[in-house]
């Protein structure tokens, strides 16, 4: 579950990312190769991370991304509420998987006392 929700937030976030490659270096003025080599760097890290976000270290290496993307704001401003926004999704899907799998599955057999 945790894969699918968390890892669409992961993917969408790495087009965003390399969206915003051209815009650090025609607005901001940021070395084209050094843009390229950032961008293209933390896009395919997020690419890994969502195709691997149920290992252990899924969720950890997730929010090392959101705070990847965060501080790249410090020279890209405009990052700054994609970056946010990115973040927040990310903390919503955790929290909702969390959610869902603490919740018994229904229909597990399992009668509950108002059924006896």
């Amino acid at each position: 579950m945790i894969r699918r929700v968390a890892g669409s937030v992961l993917i969408f976030e790495a087009i965003v990312i390399v969206l915003a490659i051209p815009v650090a270096v025609q607005v901001e003025g940021v070395d084209a190769v050094r843009g390229l080599v950032v961008g293209l760097g933390l896009a395919l890290a997020a690419l890994v991370v969502s195709a691997r976000v149920d290992r252990p270290w899924g969720v950890p290496a997730g929010w090392v991304i959101q705070g990847l993307v965060l501080a790249c704001a410090l020279v890209v401003p405009m990052l700054l509420i994609p970056g946010a926004m990115f973040a927040g999704l990310w903390y919503a899907a955790i929290r909702m998987v969390a959610i869902m799998e603490a919740r018994p599955a229904e229909g597990s057999g399992a009668a509950t006392t108002e059924e006896r």
